[in-house]
């Protein structure tokens, strides 16, 4: 490493190697300027998309499209490369014509690298850290070798972004209507099948609803009321029965010895006086319908008869004693049979009616004992009806909500997508960075020219200096004798160098018939190279 500890020996090397310098050098930058100067120059053409916030007061009316502006940009950016969109897009602007061997899947890749969507994000409040950013605009950019191309392919990027933006949310406002639509025609469906149920449990329960369990009890505590005093009219009458049986027993018997009519008064006489008594008594009691009274005045009807006919017979006195004598008992037996059939009749007419209102009582009770199972029932349905009612009411107002914000939507007055600077046509390129790449080349061949030079003298042991000689054998040079070159070395030194720059121009020459054979004609070529940098000709 002595050959490189002082400038004098750097010098020297630099001097010795300098073709080994210049050779890999300049072919370098001579072919890595040509490459740049060939790259392509890509457009951009760019445009600015405004998150516009919604016009109307979101308290008075809510737009039912709740996602946020960065989440709808995403599934929009998404649909937007799709790949039957994208292949669309190629289409329409012949987009990579000159390749025609990529497959749709290679051409779709190419278009995408190439769309550029990108959010302007703002730090939003009263979030969580991970997501507090607030999209206000996004930027929508696509690159191309053709300017106007680019500018065309971009309208169309924003062209697309906008409609389906709107699209959606108009499509999302109606999915949403449509949803609470059909759910408050299934609820009011419901309801009328509900109420259907009720009104026809109510017809065939009629009679044991729970609104009618006081009138029942009411009804059946009256019917065995009547039941009651029927049994204890029925107890009264076999009473009066058993004893008129007993008068008649009686009357057979012993007859009337001991009955005297007043003077001048005949025994008939003295009977009518006391069956019209008798009913003047009862009919204080009885109606006149009474079977007891329709007795009463058939013995009275039979007894008047029975005197206008004695009336006409005229007898004496002495027969008519005995007429009176012999059917007194007749009459009064008579009577009491009257009686006791009116009797009968009472406890028959009674005995039915008990009958009738015990079976009422019993089927009366029956329907007081299914009056709670059928108030559960009816309570169930009502409750169920009520739960119906509530939910239909509550979809009725998110129904007449959700019409608003589709009117919203329609009338594209909720947040919406607006254009504040539209894709132009650029002017300047956006990609190489001539000059970077430039730069680049330049380092590049410094670096190859030096570190071939630094190679070859590294691996040359020829000792050249009293440094390396003292270096290398430990021994001192007690002088230094200059190199006298002779004029055979000076010639082949010469050719040399002639041979070396002989083939460098070869070499540069092969590179530019190769250029104006392969790639571009030479004239072309220039004034291509002089309109990228900006020189016209």
């Amino acid at each position: 490493m002595e050959k490189f500890t002082d400038l004098s020996s750097m010098l020297g090397i630099l001097k010795r190697r300098a073709l080994y310098f210049l050779l890999p050098a300049i072919t370098i930058l001579v072919g890595g300027s040509v490459v740049v100067m060939l790259l392509p120059a890509i457009y951009r053409s760019q445009a600015t998309i405004l998150v516009e916030s919604q016009q109307i007061p979101s308290d008075l009316v809510k737009s039912t499209v709740t996602a946020l502006a960065d989440e709808r940009l995403q599934v929009i950016q998404q649909k937007t490369i799709s790949r039957d969109n994208v292949l669309a897009l190629a289409k329409k602007f012949s987009l990579f014509q000159d390749k025609a061997d990529l497959s749709a899947s290679e051409l779709a890749d190419m278009v995408r690298e190439r769309v550029q969507i990108a959010p302007l994000n703002v730090a939003r409040t009263g979030r969580r850290a991970a997501s507090d950013k607030l999209v206000i605009a996004f930027t929508v950019s696509y690159e191309d070798e053709n300017p106007q191309r680019a500018a065309g392919v971009a309208n169309e990027l924003v062209t697309s972004i906008l409609s389906a933006d709107a699209q959606a949310r108009v499509t999302q406002a109606a999915d949403t209507t449509r949803f609470l639509d059909e759910e408050s025609r299934r609820l009011t469906s419901s309801l009328a099948e509900v109420e259907d149920e009720i009104s026809k449990f109510r017809l065939e329960n009629a009679k044991a609803l729970p609104e009618k369990l006081a009138f029942n009890m009411s009804n059946n505590e009256r019917l065995e009321k009547d039941i009651t005093d029927v049994d204890r009219e029925l107890l009264g009458i076999e009473e009066s029965r058993r004893l008129l049986a007993f008068e008649e027993n009686i009357r057979k018997t012993s007859g009337n010895a001991g009955f005297r009519p007043p003077q001048g008064q005949s025994q008939t006489e003295s009977r009518i006086e006391a069956l019209k008594a008798d009913i003047a008594t009862k009919s204080a009691v009885y109606a006149d319908t009474h079977p007891e009274m329709r007795a009463l005045r058939r013995a009275l009807a039979a007894m008047e008869a029975e005197q206008k006919k004695i009336g006409t017979l005229q007898p004496s006195s002495a027969q008519a004693n005995e007429i009176e004598t012999g059917e007194k008992g007749g009459l009064e037996v008579q009577l009491i049979r009257e009686k006791m059939a009116a009797l009968d009749g009472r406890i028959a007419f009674l005995s039915k009616k008990r009958q009738q209102s015990v079976a009422l009582s019993i089927a009366l009770k029956e329907v007081i004992s299914r009056s709670p199972e059928i108030g559960s029932t009816i309570g169930g349905l009502e409750r169920r009806r009520t739960s119906i009612q509530k939910s239909l009411d509550e979809v009725s107002d998110k129904l007449a909500k959700a019409r608003l914000g589709e009117r919203l939507e329609e009338d594209q007055r909720s947040e919406r997508f607006e254009v504040i600077e539209q894709p132009i046509v650029p002017t300047d390129p956006t990609s190489p960075d001539r000059k970077k790449y430039l730069a680049i080349v330049l380092a590049a061949a410094m670096a190859a020219g030096g570190g071939l030079a630094f190679a070859t003298e590294f691996l040359d042991s020829r000792i050249r200096t009293s440094a390396e000689l003292l270096s290398r054998l430990g021994i001192r040079p007690i002088g230094v004798i200059e190199f006298i070159s002779i004029r055979h070395e000076q010639r082949r030194k010469r050719w040399r160098w002639v041979a070396i720059l002989l083939m460098l121009v070869l070499a540069v020459t092969g590179l530019v018939f190769a250029v104006d054979y392969f790639y571009m004609p030479l004239e072309m070529l220039f004034q291509k190279v002089m309109g990228r940098i900006g020189l016209k000709f």
